[in-house]
């Protein structure tokens, strides 16, 4: 059978919702659909043999609850490629394993805090919710953590019937000696009517599901620009320069490079597929880096700068900001330097007129949402707890 690949699935997707994806939209029959593996966001469906191809141009990129999602195929390749993959794949598992068995080394009071109550509930910016929790004594000091400002947790409702419901992933954006605030996706909705909390260190496990995820459709890639690119970075042709390549006008950041620099500049301009820039440190790759942006910049091309660390982004940011060079600095905002939170996405959506019209829905929706929370000491209307709580619900998915 083919092998079909599917990502950016909604969160709430089943096996029953695959099923009816590809009977409804691919057109196949239900009882030649094979084995269907379900796992973060992705899912692995074995199809009659000969329907891979056809199901991809049918199914990629459609919108699916208001994702469009993305489909491929797996290739059959060579025992090299799969080996080299497989032991990615096999590095990704046992990094993980190493983290967990950190982890569980290091005593919960180092990590964890548990019983706290929760103090305030706003919005920040890009309409994250920020909750802020303190010890039941508001005299009392919060105890030693290892938790940091951009640290992500998952905060927990202590004693709840049901656990997944009760818990909501965020990251650590302000820490003090007696408050903890989190920036959440959505807002904490307890059981309890006096709820107490935890918060915990959440595994970088989305992370490494998005790795594995890439890795599959990097490997199962056939007649596209993502296959070309791999057989360059595999070594199975070279990798392709502009012959003759004629210099555009260089950024003013060029003028301070040494000739080296403004070669690796050129040489990389020049790059049909990829280029590298190498050197010892110190010797000014960010420099060069941020003069190549720039010129790309100058000749109307738009690009995607990357780095294994959120400082290292930010260094090149800093570079460019300064060169007046426009840039949108995507990731969380706690864990940007506060010099560059005004160039954040965040930051620019903020300035949208839109969007104090969507901080006023917001506001409003908190009220209700404070509203239900106080019928806990009155006994309210049957449903009348739920039907506020929707309201408030509908009104941040209009401000969002």
């Amino acid at each position: 059978m083919d092998i079909l690949f599917l990502d950016g699935l909604p969160p709430t997707t089943g096996k029953g919702d695959i099923l009816r994806l590809l009977i409804e939209m691919g057109d196949v029959n239900q009882s030649r659909i094979g084995k269907i593996v379900l796992q973060g966001g992705m899912a692995t469906v074995e199809v009659p043999d000969g329907w891979g191809a056809r199901l991809v141009r049918t199914l990629d990129g459609i919108e699916v609850a208001t994702r469009h999602i993305r489909a491929w195929r797996q290739i059959e390749d060579n025992g090299r490629r799969h080996d080299h993959f497989e032991q990615l794949r096999r590095w990704l598992t046992l990094e993980a394993e190493a983290e967990r068995q950190q982890q569980s080394g290091t005593a919960e009071s180092e990590h964890s805090l548990t019983r706290l109550v929760l103090r305030s509930e706003d919005v920040g910016l890009g309409g994250r919710i920020l909750v802020r929790l303190a010890p039941r004594n508001e005299q009392a000091s919060l105890p030693w953590t290892k938790l940091t400002v951009g640290s992500p947790v998952i905060l927990r409702e202590e004693g709840a019937a049901d656990a997944a419901s009760s818990s909501w992933r965020g990251v650590v954006s302000r820490i003090t000696s007696h408050i903890i605030e989190l920036a959440l996706n959505r807002s904490p909705e307890p059981e309890g009517d006096v709820p107490t909390f935890r918060v915990d260190p959440a595994s970088d496990e989305i992370a490494r599901q998005r790795m594995l995820r890439a890795l599959a459709r990097v490997e199962a890639a056939s007649g596209s620009r993502l296959a070309e690119l791999r057989q360059v970075l595999l070594g199975e042709r070279e990798a392709e320069f502009a012959p003759d390549y004629a210099l555009p006008p260089l950024h003013p950041l060029c003028t301070a490079l040494n000739s080296s620099q403004q070669e690796a500049v050129r040489h990389a301009l020049a790059a049909e597929d990829v280029a590298v820039i190498h050197g010892p440190p110190g010797t000014g790759k960010t420099m060069t880096v941020a003069a190549l942006i720039a010129t790309a910049v100058t000749q109307n091309q738009h690009i995607l700068a990357c780095a294994p660390s959120n400082l290292a982004v930010d260094n090149l940011a800093e570079r460019l900001a300064a060169a007046h060079i426009s840039i949108v600095r995507l990731g969380h905002p706690v864990r940007i330097l506060p010099e560059l939170q005004a160039y954040t996405l965040d930051a620019l959506v903020a300035r949208h007129d839109d969007y104090q019209q969507a901080q006023k829905l917001r506001r409003e929706a908190f009220a209700l949402r404070n509203q239900a929370g106080k019928q806990r000491r009155a006994r309210p209307m049957p449903g009348e707890k739920r039907a506020l709580r929707q309201e408030a619900d509908e009104m941040l998915d209009e401000a969002r």
